[in-house]
Protein backbone atom coordinates (compact mmCIF):
# COMPACT_ATOMS: atom_id res chain seq x y z
CA UNK A 1 0.00 0.00 0.00
CA UNK A 2 1.67 3.49 -1.00
CA UNK A 3 1.58 5.70 2.43
CA UNK A 4 1.78 9.14 2.86
CA UNK A 5 3.04 11.80 5.89
CA UNK A 6 0.86 13.74 7.58
CA UNK A 7 0.96 16.01 10.37
CA UNK A 8 -2.60 14.67 11.78
CA UNK A 9 -5.00 11.96 11.00
CA UNK A 10 -8.72 12.97 9.95
CA UNK A 11 -11.60 12.17 11.85
CA UNK A 12 -15.21 12.03 11.35
CA UNK A 13 -16.46 14.30 8.01
CA UNK A 14 -13.10 16.48 8.82
CA UNK A 15 -10.39 16.29 5.83
CA UNK A 16 -6.81 17.20 6.67
CA UNK A 17 -4.53 18.57 4.31
CA UNK A 18 -1.28 17.41 3.01
CA UNK A 19 1.47 19.43 3.42
CA UNK A 20 2.45 20.64 -0.41
CA UNK A 21 5.83 18.71 -0.59
CA UNK A 22 3.43 15.85 0.37
CA UNK A 23 0.93 16.26 -1.86
CA UNK A 24 3.45 17.40 -4.72
CA UNK A 25 4.88 13.69 -3.79
CA UNK A 26 1.96 11.99 -3.89
CA UNK A 27 0.17 13.36 -6.99
CA UNK A 28 2.85 13.70 -9.29
CA UNK A 29 5.46 11.39 -8.24
CA UNK A 30 3.39 8.38 -6.53
CA UNK A 31 0.13 9.22 -9.34
CA UNK A 32 -1.89 9.27 -6.81
CA UNK A 33 -6.00 9.72 -7.83
CA UNK A 34 -8.99 10.72 -5.79
CA UNK A 35 -10.34 8.21 -3.81
CA UNK A 36 -7.22 5.84 -3.55
CA UNK A 37 -6.83 4.38 -0.51
CA UNK A 38 -3.40 4.96 1.43
CA UNK A 39 -1.71 4.42 4.50
CA UNK A 40 -0.96 7.63 6.34
CA UNK A 41 1.40 8.24 8.68
CA UNK A 42 2.19 10.75 11.54
CA UNK A 43 5.78 10.22 12.18
CA UNK A 44 4.87 9.53 15.88
CA UNK A 45 4.19 5.82 16.00
CA UNK A 46 0.99 6.06 14.35
CA UNK A 47 -0.59 4.80 11.28
CA UNK A 48 -4.22 4.19 9.68
CA UNK A 49 -5.93 3.62 6.16
CA UNK A 50 -7.61 7.07 4.47
CA UNK A 51 -8.80 7.61 1.42
CA UNK A 52 -7.35 10.60 -0.51
CA UNK A 53 -9.04 14.10 -2.04
CA UNK A 54 -7.27 15.24 -5.19
CA UNK A 55 -8.30 19.22 -5.58
CA UNK A 56 -7.68 22.08 -7.46
CA UNK A 57 -4.39 23.79 -7.60
CA UNK A 58 -2.52 20.93 -5.96
CA UNK A 59 -3.91 20.62 -2.84
CA UNK A 60 -4.28 16.90 -1.56
CA UNK A 61 -6.65 16.25 1.88
CA UNK A 62 -7.01 12.88 3.42
CA UNK A 63 -10.19 11.20 4.99
CA UNK A 64 -11.12 9.02 7.49
CA UNK A 65 -12.60 5.58 6.47
CA UNK A 66 -14.50 5.23 9.58
CA UNK A 67 -15.53 1.69 11.06
CA UNK A 68 -13.31 0.00 7.40
CA UNK A 69 -9.91 2.23 8.77
CA UNK A 70 -7.20 -0.33 9.60
CA UNK A 71 -4.59 1.33 12.52
CA UNK A 72 -1.55 0.28 12.89
CA UNK A 73 0.80 1.43 15.95
CA UNK A 74 4.70 1.29 16.25
CA UNK A 75 5.60 -2.32 17.72
CA UNK A 76 8.46 -2.50 20.76
CA UNK A 77 11.67 -2.39 19.15
CA UNK A 78 10.96 -0.95 15.76
CA UNK A 79 13.49 2.20 16.85
CA UNK A 80 16.41 1.56 18.56
CA UNK A 81 17.84 3.71 21.05
CA UNK A 82 20.43 5.08 18.65
CA UNK A 83 21.82 8.64 17.89
CA UNK A 84 24.52 8.02 15.26
CA UNK A 85 26.93 11.31 15.17
CA UNK A 86 28.53 11.06 11.93
CA UNK A 87 31.33 13.53 10.10
CA UNK A 88 29.61 15.22 7.14
CA UNK A 89 30.23 13.13 4.05
CA UNK A 90 30.09 14.68 0.82
CA UNK A 91 27.69 14.08 -2.27
CA UNK A 92 25.91 11.14 -2.09
CA UNK A 93 27.17 9.66 0.43
CA UNK A 94 25.56 11.56 3.00
CA UNK A 95 22.05 11.08 2.24
CA UNK A 96 22.76 7.08 1.19
CA UNK A 97 23.83 7.46 5.20
CA UNK A 98 20.57 9.15 6.16
CA UNK A 99 18.37 6.59 4.34
CA UNK A 100 19.74 3.60 5.50
CA UNK A 101 19.92 5.05 9.21
CA UNK A 102 15.89 5.14 8.88
CA UNK A 103 15.68 1.81 7.33
CA UNK A 104 17.44 0.65 10.11
CA UNK A 105 15.71 1.62 12.89
CA UNK A 106 17.99 4.31 13.97
CA UNK A 107 16.40 7.32 16.50
CA UNK A 108 17.99 9.84 15.57
CA UNK A 109 21.45 11.24 13.42
CA UNK A 110 23.76 13.88 14.45
CA UNK A 111 25.61 15.50 12.01
CA UNK A 112 29.22 16.64 13.08
CA UNK A 113 31.61 19.04 11.10
CA UNK A 114 34.83 17.77 11.61
CA UNK A 115 38.46 19.67 10.86
CA UNK A 116 38.75 17.09 7.50
CA UNK A 117 34.90 17.66 6.66
CA UNK A 118 34.71 18.40 2.60
CA UNK A 119 31.56 20.07 2.30
CA UNK A 120 31.03 23.55 3.16
CA UNK A 121 27.89 23.88 4.80
CA UNK A 122 28.74 27.73 5.23
CA UNK A 123 27.47 29.02 1.83
CA UNK A 124 23.58 27.34 1.78
CA UNK A 125 23.38 27.45 5.58
CA UNK A 126 23.34 24.85 7.50
CA UNK A 127 19.42 24.44 8.15
CA UNK A 128 19.33 23.26 4.07
CA UNK A 129 21.42 20.57 4.34
CA UNK A 130 19.07 19.52 7.57
CA UNK A 131 15.94 20.46 5.76
CA UNK A 132 17.09 17.64 2.66
CA UNK A 133 18.19 15.23 4.71
CA UNK A 134 15.16 15.59 6.68
CA UNK A 135 13.07 15.20 3.56
CA UNK A 136 15.27 12.48 2.83
CA UNK A 137 14.32 10.60 5.88
CA UNK A 138 10.64 11.10 5.34
CA UNK A 139 11.08 9.39 2.39
CA UNK A 140 12.35 6.17 3.63
CA UNK A 141 10.04 6.22 6.73
CA UNK A 142 7.31 5.57 3.95
CA UNK A 143 8.56 3.41 2.22
CA UNK A 144 9.89 1.37 4.48
CA UNK A 145 6.56 1.81 6.42
CA UNK A 146 8.19 2.83 9.79
CA UNK A 147 6.35 4.53 11.81
CA UNK A 148 8.48 7.06 13.53
CA UNK A 149 10.18 9.76 11.97
CA UNK A 150 14.27 9.76 12.71
CA UNK A 151 15.21 12.81 14.51
CA UNK A 152 18.27 14.92 12.07
CA UNK A 153 19.66 17.65 14.38
CA UNK A 154 21.55 20.59 13.20
CA UNK A 155 25.16 20.02 12.77
CA UNK A 156 27.40 20.40 15.13
CA UNK A 157 31.19 20.91 15.42
CA UNK A 158 33.58 17.76 17.24
CA UNK A 159 34.12 20.15 20.61
CA UNK A 160 30.78 20.98 20.95
CA UNK A 161 29.61 17.40 21.45
CA UNK A 162 28.49 16.89 25.41
CA UNK A 163 29.26 14.31 27.73
CA UNK A 164 26.97 11.61 27.36
CA UNK A 165 25.33 11.15 31.12
CA UNK A 166 22.57 8.64 30.37
CA UNK A 167 23.81 6.04 28.09
CA UNK A 168 26.90 5.30 26.09
CA UNK A 169 29.05 7.02 23.52
CA UNK A 170 31.22 4.59 21.63
CA UNK A 171 34.24 6.05 18.94
CA UNK A 172 34.92 4.28 16.15
CA UNK A 173 38.90 4.61 15.77
CA UNK A 174 40.33 2.35 12.90
CA UNK A 175 44.23 3.75 14.54
CA UNK A 176 42.93 1.68 17.37
CA UNK A 177 41.07 -1.20 15.39
CA UNK A 178 43.56 -4.21 16.46
CA UNK A 179 43.81 -3.24 20.00
CA UNK A 180 40.36 -1.88 21.00
CA UNK A 181 36.96 -4.06 22.15
CA UNK A 182 34.67 -5.07 19.29
CA UNK A 183 31.75 -2.82 18.95
CA UNK A 184 29.77 -6.13 19.53
CA UNK A 185 31.86 -6.83 22.80
CA UNK A 186 31.14 -3.11 23.83
CA UNK A 187 27.69 -3.19 22.92
CA UNK A 188 26.58 -6.38 25.00
CA UNK A 189 28.40 -5.26 27.73
CA UNK A 190 26.36 -1.93 28.25
CA UNK A 191 22.86 -4.16 27.17
CA UNK A 192 23.60 -5.95 30.38
CA UNK A 193 24.08 -2.26 32.43
CA UNK A 194 21.16 -1.55 30.95
CA UNK A 195 22.38 1.59 29.57
CA UNK A 196 19.06 3.58 27.87
CA UNK A 197 20.83 4.89 24.64
CA UNK A 198 23.52 4.43 22.51
CA UNK A 199 25.80 6.43 20.70
CA UNK A 200 27.97 6.39 17.83
CA UNK A 201 31.04 8.38 16.52
CA UNK A 202 32.05 7.84 13.23
CA UNK A 203 34.59 10.48 11.54
CA UNK A 204 35.30 11.56 7.99
CA UNK A 205 36.69 9.55 4.85
CA UNK A 206 40.84 11.88 6.06
CA UNK A 207 40.40 10.36 9.72
CA UNK A 208 39.95 12.80 12.75
CA UNK A 209 42.73 15.15 13.89
CA UNK A 210 44.95 15.07 16.45
CA UNK A 211 42.65 18.22 18.32
CA UNK A 212 39.92 16.35 17.86
CA UNK A 213 40.85 13.35 19.22
CA UNK A 214 41.99 15.05 22.20
CA UNK A 215 38.43 16.80 22.51
CA UNK A 216 36.86 13.15 22.02
CA UNK A 217 38.89 11.37 25.00
CA UNK A 218 37.53 13.94 27.20
CA UNK A 219 33.76 12.82 26.11
CA UNK A 220 35.02 9.65 27.89
CA UNK A 221 34.03 8.02 24.54
CA UNK A 222 34.67 4.10 24.54
CA UNK A 223 37.34 3.52 20.87
CA UNK A 224 36.02 0.15 19.77
CA UNK A 225 36.99 -1.56 16.65
CA UNK A 226 34.81 -2.51 13.66
CA UNK A 227 37.04 -5.50 12.33
CA UNK A 228 40.15 -5.43 10.83
CA UNK A 229 39.66 -3.69 7.62
CA UNK A 230 39.47 0.14 7.44
CA UNK A 231 35.85 1.05 6.04
CA UNK A 232 34.27 3.48 4.40
CA UNK A 233 32.58 6.19 6.82
CA UNK A 234 29.53 5.07 5.04
CA UNK A 235 29.94 1.41 5.36
CA UNK A 236 30.90 2.09 9.12
CA UNK A 237 27.51 3.71 9.59
CA UNK A 238 25.60 1.27 8.34
CA UNK A 239 27.57 -1.73 10.25
CA UNK A 240 27.52 -0.16 13.70
CA UNK A 241 23.76 0.61 13.52
CA UNK A 242 23.03 -2.77 12.06
CA UNK A 243 25.56 -4.37 14.90
CA UNK A 244 23.51 -2.22 17.65
CA UNK A 245 20.16 -2.96 16.23
CA UNK A 246 20.81 -6.72 15.82
CA UNK A 247 21.99 -6.77 19.62
CA UNK A 248 19.27 -4.97 21.19
CA UNK A 249 16.29 -6.27 19.49
CA UNK A 250 17.28 -9.42 20.65
CA UNK A 251 16.97 -7.89 24.55
CA UNK A 252 13.50 -5.92 23.72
Amino acid sequence: MRRVLCEKFPTGDRCDELSEDEAVHAAQVLRLRDGDIVEALNGQGQARTVSLEVRNKGRVTIQDLGASTVKRESSEGEVVPLCLEVAVLKGDAMDWVVEKSVELGVRSLQPVVTDHTVVQMDKKGPEKFVARWQKIADQALKQCGRLQRMEIFQPIAVQELQVVKDGSRFWCHEGLRDDAVSLVEAVRAEMQAASPEFRVLIGPEGGWSEKEKVVIETLGAKAVSLGPQVLRAETAVVFSASVVAGLWRENV
